[in-house]
């Protein structure tokens, strides 16, 4: 069952935060940059029915300097899923949901990674998978 547009901007990106808040008593241990958030919204992206895309690049931080960045993209509804937004945007949050169109100045795409997700333990798999149904009940809820 695919949401809308709307209801992804506004819950998405809090069920996400909500998820990795909660999965830990220091989730920073665990989801300690771009590639784990990377990692858990692609596997939500794609189980809310709409096919990911991990893009590699850099983008510019809240203070100003380039770094190496990786984020999930949603073509289908024109969304990027901002996977350090504290790091990028300054806002102390997990994730963040913006239009694709939006900061275009604040990213700079160099490649697509297909096979990003691929890139886990068996472990790493189960434990990713189990939370992002979590997060796909949050949306659907639309407790964001």
């Amino acid at each position: 069952m695919k949401t809308s547009i709307k209801k992804m901007e506004l819950t998405l990106a809090r069920c996400l935060h909500e998820a990795v808040r909660g999965c830990a008593k220091n989730p920073l241990l665990i989801f300690s940059g771009c590639p784990e958030t990377t990692q858990l919204a692609a596997r939500v992206v794609m189980k809310l029915g709409y096919e990911p895309v991990v893009v590699r690049g850099k983008a510019r931080t809240a203070e100003g300097p380039m770094v190496h960045h990786i984020w999930v993209e949603i073509p289908e509804l024109d969304l990027r899923v901002e996977t350090n937004p504290s790091q990028i945007f300054g806002v102390p949050a997990f994730a963040m949901v913006l239009a694709t169109e939006d900061f275009e100045d604040r990213y700079f795409p160099e490649v697509e990674d297909p096979g990003f997700l691929e890139r886990v333990t068996k472990a790493g798999e189960r434990f990713y998978s189990k939370l992002a149904d979590k997060v796909v009940r949050c949306v659907r809820a639309g407790r964001g």
